[in-house]
């Protein structure tokens, strides 16, 4: 029992802090400069072509964009743009 005690503290002590961080989500900053493309595309991604420069102009993959919507759904300032898809940034420049 010692001897697996001993072992279980020494492998924690050896495990990088970072594996033992939560996921805090997107940053302020990278929720910005996500609101910041989505006003440039007219605040509506409705198709490839809107989503692809919202990509291109932010450079986030895509696996950190489906966070940052889901972050800003939580904050409501994302909606569905129809029933069809696409989604419509509601806050800033681009609240009605």
């Amino acid at each position: 029992m010692k001897t697996t005690l001993k072992i279980a503290t020494l492998a924690v002590a050896l495990t990088p802090f970072s594996a033992f961080a939560q996921d805090a989500g997107p940053s302020d900053a990278q929720l910005q400069t996500f609101r910041a493309a989505m006003t440039q595309v007219g605040c509506t991604i409705a198709d490839d072509a809107t989503a692809s420069a919202v990509q291109v102009a932010t450079g986030y993959s895509e696996a950190l964009l489906e966070d940052i919507v889901q972050q800003l759904r939580v904050y409501n300032e994302i909606v569905d743009a129809s029933s069809e898809g696409g989604i419509t940034l509601i806050s800033g420049e681009c609240a009605v």
